[in-house]
């Protein structure tokens, strides 16, 4: 009988450990940006959003700034909404493709397991006030409410896409990260497996990378643009580049979480997926139905060499430089 330390059993379930090092990383994350934020850092955001609240908006200037930053924001709005519906679809194709009847019985607990658990923890954010509420969600709204320049339908109506986006930033990674474990998954099938299963299970796995990094590029734009739409109501041009500068502090804390947990998935599993490759390409050789173990290995993509990777590498460094990219690009739109 196998024991949880045979390799009968990892070869079975290990590819659930994959699951470990992103959610380490994130949860190590969200607790360091809650260290972050001192007793007082409440204070500055009513007294910033009391400032722009006194200032005059009469200016056809300042109405067009706004203008153009709410649109923005909108924009990445669009593209969240459009991009959590790709992945969500490619990530459940990937897990169905993957497993069995009897396994996907097991995703579907883990995944509502990991979907409940955020979904609680965004209440308790919310009900808290923690950093995450009040240096994200409460700032900008906060600021927005204490214009007056907002009609009341308009803020419930940026409200209730705020709790859409936020209820998707939950749901969809941890489909996006099932599918990911799901590539190291045994073949389904009896009968079909070696060097061709683990071929197809390479290509998911970079599709998971890639779309999971368009995700999190989405929602650190995102970020980027809700936080920095009320620096377009402020006058001052020194304290407009004051706030954008803590924006971007803030986009670039997350977005070198997110690249960390793309590291933290696709690293693994690549490797892992490569040297299984390695030692079936191997046994071809020996069998007579390959010539060039290491020639196939690049034909089909399982090589780890800097050159090889480049393209993941992009995918994997998208979300700690869409903060820099994002400040950028609305700095020259804010001024």
């Amino acid at each position: 009988m196998a024991t949880s330390s045979s390799p009968t059993f990892l070869s079975k379930h290990g590819y659930w450990l994959l699951l470990i090092p992103p959610i380490f990383v994130y949860a190590l994350a969200s607790v360091l940006f809650e260290l972050s934020m001192h007793t007082k850092s409440v204070e500055w955001v009513t007294i910033l959003s009391t400032h722009i609240a006194s200032q005059d908006f009469s200016p056809i200037t300042s109405k067009l700034i706004e203008m153009k930053l709410r649109y923005i924001w909108f924009t990445t709005v669009l593209v969240n909404l459009v991009v959590c519906l790709y992945a969500a679809s490619l990530g459940g194709i990937i897990i169905y493709r993957s497993h069995t009847r009897k396994r996907l019985i097991t995703v579907t607990i883990i995944g509502s397991a990991l979907i409940i658990f955020g979904l609680v923890s965004l209440m308790i954010s919310s009900a808290t006030g923690n950093a995450m509420y009040r240096l994200i969600y409460y700032f900008s709204f906060s600021t927005l409410q204490a214009t007056g320049l907002y009609s009341t339908a308009f803020l419930n109506h940026v409200d209730m896409l705020l709790l859409l986006i936020n209820t998707l930033a939950i749901i969809v990674p941890c489909i996006v990260l099932l599918a990911a474990s799901s590539t190291l998954a045994p073949s389904p099938k009896q009968n079909q497996g070696g060097l061709a299963y683990l071929t197809k299970q390479m290509q998911y796995l970079k599709g998971v990378l890639n779309v999971g990094s368009a995700l999190l590029v989405g929602g650190i734009l995102h970020m980027s643009a809700w936080i920095r739409w009320p620096t377009g109501l402020l006058s001052d041009p020194v304290e407009q580049s004051a706030l954008s500068g803590a924006v971007l502090a803030v986009t670039m804390f997350w977005g070198a979480t997110f690249t960390l947990m793309l590291i933290t998935t696709y690293g693994p599993a690549a490797s892992y997926l490569s040297r299984q490759a390695r030692k079936l390409a191997e046994q071809a050789q020996q069998a007579g139905t390959i010539k060039d173990p290491q020639r196939w290995l690049q034909d089909n993509h399982f090589s780890v060499t800097l050159g090889e990777q480049l393209p993941q590498i992009s995918a994997i460094l998208g979300p700690v430089l869409a903060g820099p990219i994002g400040s950028f690009l609305m700095s020259h739109v804010s001024t």
